[in-house]
């Protein structure tokens, strides 16, 4: 008695293992201009997908789906490209709708949607605006 109970035990911790892996396998992790890996986490409705870079500057991607009601391409996908930098108490807030990717997102859309906001572009962003606190462009 005392084994089974050990074994069923043993069953349970195994099971919740594999629960665990199947939850971490929503994260993929991804190379973008050599700054180190940014988690890739995918919604379970897949219709939202965030990406967040670690350091100073903070990246999200909010993929959405949008209903058009006026057109043929009902089930069309778009990226919305949130960017936010902190500079000392000041932080810029940038959304840019990059447009229609079509009907399955994949992570290269991720990423060319990510490659309009290069480093260069968002420090002349900065530099040109200089917004206030909390102010969303």
């Amino acid at each position: 008695m005392k084994y089974l109970f050990a074994f069923l035990l043993f069953c349970v911790a195994i099971a919740l293992v594999v629960k665990g892996d199947e939850t971490n396998q929503k994260v993929q992790w991804v190379k973008f201009r050599g700054i180190t890996q940014m988690p890739l986490i995918i919604a379970e409705d897949a219709t939202k997908m965030w990406t967040k870079m670690q350091g100073k500057t903070y990246h999200f991607i909010r993929i959405e789906k949008k209903d058009f009601a006026t057109c043929n391409y009902r089930d069309q996908w778009r990226i919305i490209v949130i960017v936010s930098t902190c500079k000392r108490r000041h932080s810029l807030i940038l959304k840019k709708d990059v447009g229609a990717i079509g009907p399955q997102p994949c992570i290269s859309d991720i990423l060319q949607a990510l490659y309009v906001h290069s480093d260069r572009e968002r420090k002349l962003y900065v530099e040109r605006y200089n917004p206030k606190d909390g102010e969303i462009l």
